[in-house]
């Protein structure tokens, strides 16, 4: 990714998602200062909100890949260098291990049969 202000949104939502307990707050502010950096007219705006909702799709999906088994390197998404320090809850470990864990902390109307 070419333009810094873009990589610093999408690592920035990326060490919120990948963060248990999720602070929304928090993760709001820094999401949307990262996001207004990148452009003030309406037009770009928009353009750049779609970009949050695709870093996001990106992120889940790669954890999906990695939870069913589906990826070649069964790896989650690293959050970068800077988000070391926070703690984040996603780490590499045996995909069983990461499903139950996972499994444990979503509620009951959407958990996957075991």
């Amino acid at each position: 990714m070419l333009d810094p202000n873009m990589r610093t949104l999408r690592e920035t939502l990326y060490r919120h998602l990948a963060r248990s307990p999720m602070d929304p707050l928090k993760m709001t502010e820094e999401v949307v200062a990262a996001w207004e950096s990148l452009g003030s007219d309406s037009h770009s705006k928009r353009v750049n909100a779609t970009w949050v909702a695709r870093f996001a799709i990106e992120f889940y999906r790669s954890v999906l890949r990695v939870l069913a088994g589906a990826d070649e390197l069964r790896q989650f998404p690293k959050p970068p260098r800077s988000a070391l320090n926070s703690q984040p809850v996603i780490r590499q470990r045996s995909t069983a291990s990461a499903r139950c864990s996972i499994a444990a902390s979503m509620p009951n109307a959407i958990r996957w049969p075991t």
